[in-house]
């Protein structure tokens, strides 16, 4: 496949503010419903600095995704109001080679100024593929970044800018800022039952309130909520969703791909996937959905 007609160069806008008045999870349901299609890494392991961040990410540029067989990539318009541009390709079935190679072509069509990386995250290997819940793969170039270090109390914004583009951060500072946010409730719709290995639950309202009852339900130290417009992908993990090691050869379960385009170690058993007003999940989690109706008002 040819990507020499795709060459996007960016400029990279940053900002730092004080952290210490704001949370991952009050900024992040201050900024879903102006700007969907987001993620949120959470980490509450404060201990060390290499390990005390996290991220929320939104406004997609760019995406990648595999799914039964084809390669879908969705790049930026070149010009202001223009749509942007689609490529499909086919895979070769049985090998996970071809899906790398596409990913690192993918991202190769898009350039920072030295030392700044290339804001994104994804996942690959969802276990719930062979039901067509989800991608197999999917990767997200996103304009804006917000890095919390909580070691340090302190907020990081950074945002990608095409050449001729003016920066948007004064006003997603100004929403930081803004302390009110809307909330919405969670209500279980009749009883749960099994789905082959996993748990499924008709539900009505907001599913971000499982992931917040998770945080107090499940001992994992990182936590993760991907809002990929038809579907929402949350839940734990033990490592850091952060850390990049070679490629892995067992898709079993949840895989990360972070900031650098590289898969890493974290995988994650406990998760919940939300389409269509259901949540499926493990028998592991239930604690979390019960406590989220319990305390749907909040």
């Amino acid at each position: 496949m040819d990507f020499s007609r795709f060459n996007f160069q960016f400029s990279v806008c940053s900002r730092n503010l004080l952290g210490d008045l704001h949370t991952p999870v009050s900024l992040y349901l201050k900024l879903r419903d102006l700007h969907p299609a987001s993620a949120l890494l959470e980490s509450s392991d404060y201990q060390a600095a290499d390990k005390s961040r996290s991220y929320l990410a939104f406004c997609p540029l760019a995406s990648l995704s595999h799914k039964q067989g084809e390669c879908l990539m969705k790049f930026p318009s070149v010009s202001k109001g223009a749509a942007g541009q689609t490529l499909r390709s086919a895979l070769a079935g049985g090998s996970s080679e071809e899906p790398d190679t596409l990913m690192q072509d993918f991202l190769s069509c898009f350039h920072t100024m030295a030392g700044c990386n290339k804001e994104g995250c994804g996942f690959f290997g969802y276990t719930c593929k062979k039901e067509g819940e989800a991608p197999e793969r999917l990767y997200i170039l996103y304009k804006y970044v917000v890095i919390f270090d909580h070691y340090k109390n302190e907020l990081l914004l950074k945002e990608l800018l095409l050449e001729g583009e003016e920066s948007r951060l004064p006003e997603i500072e100004a929403l930081i800022r803004n302390r009110n946010f809307a909330s919405y409730n969670f209500e279980t719709e009749g009883p749960g039952g099994a789905v082959g290995p996993v748990r499924e639950q008709p539900f009505l309202g907001d599913d971000f309130k499982v992931y917040r009852a998770m945080r107090s339900t499940n001992p994992s130290p990182y936590l993760f909520y991907f809002d990929f417009g038809g579907f929402h992908l949350f839940g734990s993990s033990p490592a850091s969703q952060n850390r990049p090691t070679p490629p892995a050869t067992a898709y079993d379960r949840v895989g990360f791909v972070g900031l650098d385009g590289r898969r890493n170690q974290a995988y994650a058993s406990l998760f919940f996937l939300s389409r269509s007003g259901r949540l499926r999940y493990p028998e592991s989690l239930q604690a979390a959905v019960d406590l989220a109706a319990r305390l749907h008002n909040s």
